[in-house]
């Protein structure tokens, strides 16, 4: 014992000579949390994106920064009562009937038979008691279709490789877009510019519960098939999809929910499309004062393909908050310093092993520990001092953290059944009924 205070009286020394100059700004709250992180990374969505979001919280207040919400990407829209719900056309596009790289388009020799028109009329009910529903894209195209709106079992952006020198090309049709904001733009603008189109169009959301619209498409008997995809509000990267109906089509078809696969299904206020004012108004989410609802979708990868949609992540795990708590002094049933820091797992023998508080201070203001809660023992009059600082900073996370857990009523996101009925009366060459389910 007297040749470790002797060393650590001379390191003291050493380090008034020095002037080390220890700063009260501390990033204790981001290595709590990464040691958090480092424990539990991979075992859940929650854990990964709550560490994520938080980080950015804290990085943000270190940096002075103001975090602003971020803005969907949303068209000008007229309020739905302003539409007309009667019969809509959709006229075929300039782009796609006057391509002259589509080698399927019509030709002046066709015969007439083939290119005779023929319409559809469409009507679509919510059949969510809650749910609503984007914007819908709707899309009229041959067989010949390179890339189809959806592929269960594959990713929402796929890649192909060039021909020419091997290369692996991005293909982004905006189905991610459409996912992830409930936005249609991107998905027009690729397939306005697809050989294999007809036309191309979308019919404005949202769709609210028990809502029905109709719509009329045209079609001819070469470009004959239907895909339609529309996104849910109360949803990370939930959609409804019809890909490649063969036309004429009559009946009913009942959609069932997917995941585009592009985000974890966490179903947080933050994290999904609808902002405040798109809840009940006995929702959570629909707090005014709540900032949190700025549809944020960097903060964690989904699953990676589009797949039948399984719900909303369970959220019963609380391994993440028991390991912050682990913190605590009271928690760690430490009365020192040396008993806190191994208590955490530190990995120093020498400092695990001062038994004297003011030594360890001393010994740890003479040292070089690029470590952010031993310098904040460091910085502290006493472990009784520390502990209370450490207490702060758990309530300053666990504050953030509650904000940040704010999610979604089940009944939001209840998907047992079916969510959307879309009902086709077509006329045409061989005019059959079918349904679906």
């Amino acid at each position: 014992m007297k040749v470790l205070t002797c060393l650590l009286l001379a390191a003291v020394a050493h380090a008034q000579k020095s002037g080390i100059d220890k700063t009260a700004s501390r990033t204790v709250h981001s290595h709590i949390l990464g040691k958090a992180f480092e424990q539990h990374q991979g075992e859940s969505p929650r854990f990964d994106s709550y560490h994520n979001r938080l980080q950015k919280k804290f990085q943000d207040r270190a940096d002075g920064v103001e975090r602003e919400p971020q803005q969907k990407k949303k068209k000008e829209r007229s309020p739905r009562s302003d539409m007309d719900p009667e019969d809509r056309i959709l006229k075929k596009s300039k782009k796609s009937s006057k391509s002259s790289k589509d080698s399927r388009s019509h030709s002046s020799s066709s015969s007439s038979s083939s290119n005779d028109k023929f319409t559809c009329t469409i009507t679509v009910t919510n059949l969510h008691a809650f749910q609503k529903f984007e914007d819908f894209l709707v899309l009229i195209h041959s067989n010949k279709l390179d890339y189809p709106i959806f592929t269960l079992g594959e990713p929402a952006i796929s890649f192909e490789r060039d021909s020419d020198d091997g290369d692996r090309n991005e293909i982004d049709n905006g189905l991610k877009e459409l996912a992830d904001d409930g936005d249609t733009d991107d998905m027009e603008d690729f397939y306005e510019d697809e050989g294999g189109v007809y036309d191309v169009d979308d019919i404005n959301g949202p769709l609210n519960p028990g809502v029905s619209v109709q719509f009329t498409i045209e079609y001819t008997e070469t470009y004959d098939e239907l895909s339609i995809a529309s996104s849910m509000l109360f949803s990370n990267d939930a959609f409804i999809g019809i890909d490649a109906l063969s036309l004429p089509a009559n009946g009913a078809f009942f959609l069932n929910v997917l995941d585009a696969g592009v985000e974890p299904n966490i179903g947080t206020c933050w994290s999904v499309k609808a902002d405040e004012r798109d809840f009940p108004g006995n929702s959570d989410c629909a707090d005014d004062d709540y900032d949190g609802n700025d549809n944020e979708n960097d903060f964690g990868p989904g699953e990676g393909f589009v797949h039948v949609h399984t719900g909303i992540y369970n959220f019963d795990d609380d391994a993440f908050d028991d390991y912050l708590e682990n913190f605590s002094c009271e928690s760690n049933d430490a009365d020192s310093f040396a008993e806190y820091f191994g208590n955490i797992g530190f990995n120093d023998d020498t400092l695990t092993n001062i038994g004297d508080d003011q030594l360890f201070i001393s010994f740890v203001n003479a040292g070089d520990y690029d470590d952010d809660l031993v310098e904040l023992a460091g910085d502290s009059d006493d472990f009784n001092d520390f502990c209370a600082d450490i207490e702060d900073i758990l309530d300053d996370i666990f504050e953030e953290l509650n904000d940040i857990n704010k999610r979604m009523e089940a009944e939001l996101f209840d998907w047992r059944n079916p969510v959307l009925l879309a009902t086709l009366a077509c006329d045409g060459p061989s005019s059959s009924s079918s349904s679906s389910s």
